[in-house]
């Protein structure tokens, strides 16, 4: 169906739009004439989503992030780089990523999840020192508040011959309002050195990385 609208209706529109910012689109729903943001457009899905990784940089001076970390002992994964953040929820806050700036195994990043919803979070955890045969890899979600995990990421048991290995894990987790997470890893056994993060800037090569993604 089509309607005509009288230049009356569209001056009334545009001088009753208050809100009109720059980057609104003019929408026609029905009888409805206004501007909305593009995010607001039923056909537009709605996008919250954060890319960060772990380089070995930290504020500024080289090589001073990355560590061995030390086994058998639960530790946070510093990510310090973000790389990629998008918010298209109206009204809605982005995801932020919180690293304390430290150098070394001092580094600590939590994320901050200002909206309840279901979110997905997946994971690469690259690191040298894997051939180590017996050695065990486990990395999940915690909640900063009380500490507690919220799911598991990666159970995995090092191959004991190939050096470098990527390991890679994904889940789903509901969040309330103003949540807190973070991600922790742990080495348990295996008779060598403390693994150490695999260079993730040469060509080919996988970054410590973290992808979160707003489902609903």
């Amino acid at each position: 169906n089509s309607r005509i609208f009288t230049g009356n209706e569209l001056l009334n529109t545009i001088s009753n739009s208050q809100a009109l910012v720059q980057g609104d689109m003019f929408y026609i729903n029905g009888g409805v004439v206004d501007f909305i943001n593009p995010s607001a457009h039923p056909n537009i899905p709605v996008r919250q989503t954060l890319y960060c990784e772990w380089v070995n940089n930290n504020a500024g001076t080289p090589n001073a992030s990355y560590f061995n970390v030390p086994k058998n002992n639960l530790v946070n994964v510093p990510y310090n780089d973000v790389q990629a953040e998008v918010n298209t929820q109206p009204g809605g806050a982005a995801i932020v990523m919180q690293y304390n700036g430290l150098p070394g195994i001092n580094g600590t990043t939590t994320f901050a999840i200002a909206d309840a919803g279901q979110y997905k979070i997946g994971v690469n955890l690259s690191f040298f020192d894997q051939n180590q045969q017996g050695m065990t890899v486990f990395a999940g979600i915690y909640r900063v508040a009380g500490g507690s995990i919220i799911k598991g990421l990666i159970n995995e048991v090092a191959s004991g011959f190939k050096n470098d290995i990527n390991y890679f894990g994904q889940n789903s987790i509901t969040c309330i309002d103003n949540d807190e997470i973070e991600i922790k890893i742990e080495f348990t056994g295996g008779a060598g050195t403390n693994p150490f993060p695999a260079i993730g800037t040469a060509a080919g090569s996988i970054a410590t990385s973290i992808l979160i993604e707003r489902v609903s």
